[in-house]
């Protein structure tokens, strides 16, 4: 813990540990996934387009990660091919590096067939990239912004044909927060940019499903007085069809979120608010938002990623150095409980695999490692072990993403 803690301080990275840029931005790094927590991966696409094919759900898998400090502490664009083997869960360095911009945290988001990735990066760009048959990447852009746009992009989400995807702009509305559609080439991956598809404010998470979606942020469309809202129309012509409100006090930052089965867990991790930081719920119905009547009391939840068997959620505390497993059904939390792992340090962002023989296999960035955390089916969780890079400041991981 203590390096990293020093490593932010020998430079200004442009983003605080609370998941906000320093460029005061109003932009949110919610450092999580769009994961619904219920895969329902029948093996086949779930659209047709060119990356649609989710291919062998038992085939090895790349891990992308980022490693944004060099020797000196000092800022770095520096990402690595990781490999997950299906039979085992081992995840090793492949020694497959490559440069884009740079990637302090969040989550690497993949087309379904996993060849295309879009990295989120420190000052507001997306590095783009591809991967072939032998897991090696390709950089189609190393810090694209869109262009003529100016957004500052903080997460990423793509369609199920894989042709297209939402960038997530956490700023003010009025200073360009939104989601903004983007269409990518079938054979170079080439970027182009359609528009802003909806107007936000810090927005924070984005959760597609089918015709309509949950957006976490603060405001939508040019209304106010909600921290989750339910569009319909989506995606071509999304409309607020509902909105919810799930903490009772001024100034929650909503950093980081996920959707369990039919529960919307969201985490405020603010040091401003007076308030305790705390998870809460809500139910997600066909046509409304719920929010739980109780919150869960959890310091720095900075990361929730859900179990795609729909009955619990892993929460990385920050700033508390644990993992907490929460047990969740019909829109509520049931149990939190600590995770039974030794020597977690400064969690941050994670993803799961959705399918296949490592269904429910999370992934967390920790300090100088990656834990591997494995999800019961019974709500709760197991440690399995940390891959861990050594002890210099450029073996300090950042962001993360695994092929679906």
């Amino acid at each position: 813990m203590l390096l990293l803690l020093l490593a932010c301080t020998l430079e200004d990275t442009g983003t605080d540990r609370t998941g906000q840029p320093g460029d005061d931005t109003g932009a949110a790094d919610t450092g999580d996934t769009a994961d619904t927590g219920d895969s329902g991966d029948t093996g086949e696409p779930q659209s047709d387009g060119c990356r649609a094919d989710p291919g062998d759900a038992d085939r090895d898998r790349a891990v992308v990660v980022s490693f944004p400090y060099n020797k000196q502490g000092r800022a770095a664009s520096a990402w690595e091919v990781l490999s997950l083997q299906a039979s085992t869960g081992t995840l090793s360095q492949s020694g497959v590096t490559f440069e884009m911009g740079r990637g302090y945290s969040g989550v690497v988001a993949f087309s379904p067939d996993g060849s295309l990735g879009i990295a989120p990066q420190d000052d507001g760009s997306v590095g783009i990239f591809t991967l072939d048959d032998k897991l090696v990447p390709t950089v189609v852009e190393a810090e694209w912004a869109g262009g003529a746009e100016d957004f500052y992009v903080s997460g990423a989400v793509f369609d199920p044909s894989g042709e297209r995807a939402w960038l997530i702009d956490g700023n003010w509305e009025n200073n360009g927060g939104g989601l903004y559609e983007v269409v990518f080439d079938c054979e170079t991956g080439a970027p182009t940019l359609v528009g802003r598809t909806i107007a936000s404010k810090l927005a924070a998470a984005l959760f597609p499903m089918g015709d309509t979606a949950v957006l976490v942020a603060a405001g939508a469309a040019g209304e106010e007085g909600g921290d989750a809202w339910l569009l319909s129309g989506w995606p071509d012509a999304p409309v607020v069809a509902g909105k919810t409100t799930l903490f009772d006090y001024e100034d929650a930052i909503l950093a980081s979120a996920a959707i369990v089965g039919e529960t919307l867990l969201v985490g405020d991790n603010s040091s401003f608010s007076g308030t305790d930081n705390r998870v809460a719920a809500a139910l997600v119905g066909a046509d409304s938002l719920q929010a739980s009547a109780t919150t869960t009391e959890l310091l720095d939840p900075f990361a929730i990623v859900a179990s795609p068997f729909g009955d619990a959620a892993l929460v990385s505390s920050g700033f508390g150095d644990d993992l907490y497993v929460l047990s969740v059904a019909d829109g509520e939390v049931t149990a939190s409980t600590k995770l039974s792992a030794s020597g977690v340090a400064l969690p941050g962002s994670s993803v799961v695999i959705e399918r296949g023989a490592l269904e429910g296999t999370a992934l967390v960035i920790e300090n100088v490692a990656i834990r591997t955390v494995r999800f019961d089916g019974a709500g709760g969780a197991s440690d399995e072990g940390v891959l861990a890079f050594g002890d210099e400041y450029t073996d300090i991981p950042g962001a993360i993403g695994v092929q679906p």
